[in-house]
């Protein structure tokens, strides 16, 4: 029997779906995200000492990482890469007045099919690490195509164990087939190992800590991050039922 292929969680063959995943992404337009704030702050000082770098924006959505870092490093250029063409099209709208922002259609595990090796000083890298069904291949392609640093957030373990969790929203077309997302947590020192064996120098972690209160979902039935106030002030990332330790790491290479 042939080994059936892996199921790709963010296919949307509905309008409707597409629609949601649009909407929900042009939120992050509206009002700067916390991480991306997380992001600016760890990206200016590699950025400012590469006044026209070239910066490689990996599974991009609609571009709002992009938008927000080319804003404050105006001599940089972004290039925006993601697998959905429909994503692509609105990040191209909503980027319009921003002439250091482009976007290319690729797939993120064949990035050395379409770029040539180093191409990038810089790579970024929002959300998507965790929602992939392994991450190694992913990291392998950035490697190749990077020659500065990746900076990528994902949730992260600091122990040496990996989970794997399989989520499945039955009120999604994708989910009343079965499993619709991932939401894997990565041990930390297994990846900073992997990255060093694949060129990697050295990998440098720093939590993300929100600094806002997050209202829950009103639909219960769909993933939504909120948060949770802990008495020392903290607050804690929920989504559905599951907690989501943030990290974003930079691998220097």
């Amino acid at each position: 029997m042939e080994a059936q292929p892996s199921p790709d969680y963010y296919e949307f063959r509905r309008g409707s779906e597409r629609d949601y995943a649009v909407a929900s992404m042009r939120k992050y337009y509206e009002t700067k995200p916390e991480v991306v704030r997380f992001f600016e702050e760890l990206t200016t000082p590699f950025f400012r000492g590469a006044p026209q770098a070239l910066v490689l924006d990996v599974c991009c959505g609609l571009g709002d990482l992009s938008y927000f870092l080319s804003e404050s490093n105006p001599g940089l250029k972004f290039v925006g890469v993601d697998k959905a063409q429909f994503l692509l099209a609105e990040g191209a709208r909503l980027c319009a007045d921003k002439p250091n922002v482009s976007f290319c259609q690729a797939d993120v595990l064949e990035l050395k099919k379409t770029f040539p090796p180093r191409t990038f000083d810089f790579a970024v890298c929002k959300q998507t690490l965790s929602w992939l069904s392994s991450y190694e291949e992913v990291v392998t392609q950035l490697i190749g195509v990077s020659k500065r640093a990746i900076f990528a957030s994902s949730l992260f373990y600091d122990g040496r164990i990996d989970f794997n969790i399989r989520v499945r929203e039955y009120e999604t077309e994708a989910g009343r087939a079965g499993y619709n997302a991932q939401y894997n947590v990565l041990s930390l020192p297994i990846f900073r190992e992997f990255c060093i064996a694949h060129g990697a120098r050295d990998v440098v972690a720093f939590d993300f800590e929100i600094g806002i209160d997050l209202a829950p979902p009103v639909n219960l039935d769909r993933m939504g991050t909120y948060t949770v106030r802990l008495d020392d002030g903290r607050r804690l990332q929920i989504s559905g039922a599951l907690l989501m330790p943030w990290k974003i790491v930079r691998i220097d290479l």
